[in-house]
């Protein structure tokens, strides 16, 4: 219950973490997953967790 969201082209994209929406189309944001530091290039449900692995979702509003 953590995050939820809808199937994408790249898998999962997350819509809400902790109860905080994140919703392009309203509000020009997203949450972008990172993995060590960098950003994944796959979707949450399609990235291989390995041990000693960092993530973290950040919530992200494009400006323009």
């Amino acid at each position: 219950g953590l995050i939820s969201g809808e199937d994408g082209p790249y898998g999962l994209t997350v819509i809400t973490v902790d109860g905080e929406a994140a919703v392009w189309d309203t509000d020009n944001a997203y949450w972008a997953l990172y993995e060590n530091g960098e950003y994944a290039s796959t979707g949450a449900d399609q990235t291989v967790l390995d041990d000693g692995d960092e993530f973290s979702l950040v919530y992200t509003k494009d400006a323009s």
